[in-house]
């Protein structure tokens, strides 16, 4: 792969599909994994919304995509040297796609890193919750500008199983970062 065209790895990155979206197969629609991370995924439709389990209406002003750079300096972002970006986004129907993709890597894929979780809005304490599917939970502050803001505290310390995950080795972001909310352009 270091050695096609970007073009190339972009089509056949087109190729590993995601379902997003519906539970009944008539209304489920594959989508490029690559341009669902990125928050290029289209607007859901309200068909698929419906029957996926939306989030509740107090966090609909929260779906949309976050974005913050990190130095490769942390080792929350698995990467030698460089920064990488940290991608977060939240969908109407409370899936989430979280990516961190290198910047400055030589091939289009290898450093790359995807994961779908779940996530929620607690209006009491006015965080959205990163559900991770390895049991871990992630907490973050909605600062005035609508960005969110990571609760290191939080993350560490709330639950059992996220103090044995970062007790376990993995790594701790080294601070609470900013993932700003951008505008997509998504095809009606």
């Amino acid at each position: 792969m270091g050695c096609g065209s970007s073009e190339d790895q972009g089509r056949n990155l087109k190729k590993d599909v995601v379902q997003v979206g519906a539970l009944d197969a008539e209304s489920q629609k594959g989508r490029a994994l690559l341009d669902v991370a990125l928050g290029q995924e289209g607007s859901i439709s309200a068909k698929q919304s419906s029957n996926v389990g939306l989030v509740a209406k107090e966090a609909l002003p929260y779906v949309g995509r976050y974005v913050t750079k990190i130095n490769c300096d942390d080792a929350y972002v698995g990467c030698d040297s460089g920064e990488a970006d940290f991608i977060v986004s939240l969908l109407p129907n409370g899936i989430a796609h979280r990516m961190i993709k290198h910047r400055g890597s030589i091939t289009f894929t290898s450093n790359q890193q995807y994961r779908q979780d779940r996530w929620s809005y607690d209006p009491n304490v006015h965080q959205i919750i990163l559900h991770r599917a390895s049991g871990v939970d992630f907490f973050y502050d909605i600062n005035s500008q609508k960005n969110i803001v990571m609760d290191l505290d939080k993350i560490a310390n709330v639950t059992e199983t996220n103090q044995q995950y970062f007790a376990e080795g993995n790594p701790m972001p080294m601070k609470a970062y900013v993932l700003e909310k951008i505008q997509t352009t998504s095809a009606q």
